[in-house]
């Protein structure tokens, strides 16, 4: 009987021990498995935070981008009216009779309207004694566009041109 105690007894301490052994390995997993969620937890919350950040980032981009682009249309606006500014300086060096106040507020369709009459007036007097090319080349010193010389020469753009750049050398 004291050797089925003894027994008994070492069986039960063995049986203790490795209890203690097997729930101290279950308790690691399963702290391991909650260790694992919560850095999960912890990277789709930093996921989201990056996410949200990049969006905001994205959009003041794309305000400035806006901004810049009204910026652009501004600036552009302001090159065809100094563009238009400076049509009508050359066209009232070549009609001094129009007021300068009159041709900066015209469309520049109007200006030219304006030259293209005015251009009328002169050709009449340069038709007898100029030619065509010397009309051109005149027109172009005046700064009239090739389009306008070509309508009031009644030669095609591209007569116009070529004369323009042949006589540049």
């Amino acid at each position: 009987m004291n050797t089925v105690l003894i027994c008994l007894i070492v069986c039960s301490v063995y049986s203790i021990i490795i209890y203690g052994v097997l729930n101290s390995k279950i308790n690691k997993k399963i702290d391991n498995k909650s260790f694992m969620k919560d850095v999960r937890n912890e990277i789709n919350s930093l996921i989201t935070q990056i996410n949200e950040t990049s969006d905001r980032n994205v959009l003041l981009i794309e305000n400035r981008l806006e901004r810049l682009n009204d910026l652009l249309a501004v600036s552009d606006i302001n090159i065809a009216n100094l563009k238009s500014i400076n049509k009508a300086k050359e066209v009232e060096s070549v009609t001094p009779e129009i007021s300068e106040d009159k041709v900066v507020a015209k469309a520049p369709i109007e200006i030219e309207e304006v030259i293209i009459d005015n251009i009328e007036k002169q050709s009449v007097i340069d038709d007898k004694s100029l030619t065509r090319r010397e009309r051109i080349l005149l027109l172009h010193k005046q700064g009239i566009s090739p389009t306008i010389i070509a309508s009031q020469t009644k030669a095609t753009i591209g007569e116009v041109e070529l004369i323009i750049s042949l006589s540049r050398g």
